[in-house]
Formats: structure tokens, C-alpha cells, sequence
């Protein structure tokens, strides 16, 4: 597209001298000699050098740590904490992206935001995707479900299931609710109905 443009420049550059238009077609060939300059030379209008493809940015935060490649503007991530520690965002599928973007909503905003770029820019339809399923069984112990639910010891279905409802209605992600505490609520209740 740039030697179009500088082809084209010259034409219209030679073009304007057959006309006797000297001062136009001066113009016109020094643009063209600039644009074809910063072609072949890496040097920007502007002032400084075109970013090459090694030059990165790396950002991390306590979950991630994130890599932009300012040539490409490729951006690569790895996951510092939790279960998925270790992995590379680029080896996940959407589901399990969507999943971390949920985590990281409770557990790291800053984190959170950095995945939420990632996401707008290789998935800009994700906000659009349903969420993952989640896990009924999340490992909590006894005490912690009723806590959960806040009963005591000994509390029977009834008690358990009304006090699921009333959570549920409270704490719903349509509600104003977040999906962990909702999977939380669900985890309580079907730990303690087993």
C-alpha cells in the first residue's frame, strides 16, 4: 500500500512538471522520496525508530503475566496462581478462559482487567458467550457448607433447601450476584443433601 502511494506521488509529480507546475510537482517528489525514506530506513513521521518484532512489554500482576510484542501486537499470557498455575492463555479454550475472567472478577480485579483486554482482543465476541458450567462439588467441608447456608448441625432438608432458595434469591448473578458466590451456594447445598 506505501509503494502504491509513492508510485502514485511520483506519477502525479511528473505529470504536474509536463504541466510547467514546478513548485507543485517539487512538493509532490519530496513526499514521495520521504514516504519511499521511511520505507526502506524504519524511520517514523513522528520521530523514532518503527518497533521491531522483538520489542515487548511484559505486565503481571499477582494471576498473570502478560507479553505484548509491539512489532506484531501479538499479546501471549501465563497463569501465575491457582489451579490452572503455569498454563498459557493461548493453550485454553474460551470456556476456560471464561471461567478464569469469573475467578479473577473475586479474586484480583487488576487481573481481571488484564484478562478482559486479552479476551476483547482474541475473542471480541466473549461477552456475548454463556458461561462455563461450573463444578457441583467444590471440595468445602461440612462445617463449611452450613456456614455457607447458615444453619446449624442437624438442619434437615427442608431447612437446607429453603435456605439455599432464599441465598439464591439474594445472590444471583442476575441479581447483582457473582457466579462464584452463586456456585458457592449450589456447592453448599449439594454437599449437604448429598
Amino acid at each position: 500500500m506505501r509503494w502504491a502511494g509513492i508510485v502514485l506521488l511520483v506519477t502525479a509529480g511528473l505529470f504536474l512538471l509536463t504541466r510547467e507546475a514546478v513548485f507543485p510537482a517539487l512538493v509532490t517528489l519530496g513526499m514521495a522520496g520521504l514516504l519511499r525514506y521511511q520505507a526502506t530506513s524504519g524511520w517514523r513521521f513522528g520521530g523514532g525508530p518503527k518497533p521491531s518484532a522483538g520489542q515487548t512489554s511484559v505486565v503481571a500482576t499477582d494471576w498473570l503475566e502478560m507479553t505484548l510484542d509491539h512489532g506484531t501486537g501479538e499479546t501471549s499470557g501465563l497463569i501465575l496462581k491457582g489451579r490452572l498455575k503455569g498454563a498459557r492463555l493461548a493453550e485454553l479454550s474460551l470456556d476456560d478462559l471464561l471461567a478464569l475472567r469469573n475467578d479473577l472478577r473475586v479474586e484480583d480485579a487488576e487481573s481481571a482487567q488484564l484478562l478482559d483486554a486479552y479476551l476483547a482482543r482474541l475473542h471480541p465476541d466473549a461477552d456475548e458467550a454463556p458461561p462455563p458450567p461450573r463444578a457441583s462439588s467444590t471440595g468445602i467441608t461440612r462445617e463449611e457448607a452450613l456456614d455457607i447456608l447458615g444453619l446449624e448441625e442437624g438442619a434437615g432438608e427442608g431447612a437446607i433447601r429453603d435456605a439455599h432458595r432464599r441465598l439464591m434469591q439474594q445472590l444471583h448473578p442476575d441479581r447483582g450476584g457473582t457466579d462464584y458466590l452463586a456456585a458457592k451456594i449450589n456447592a453448599a447445598r449439594d454437599y449437604l443433601l448429598g
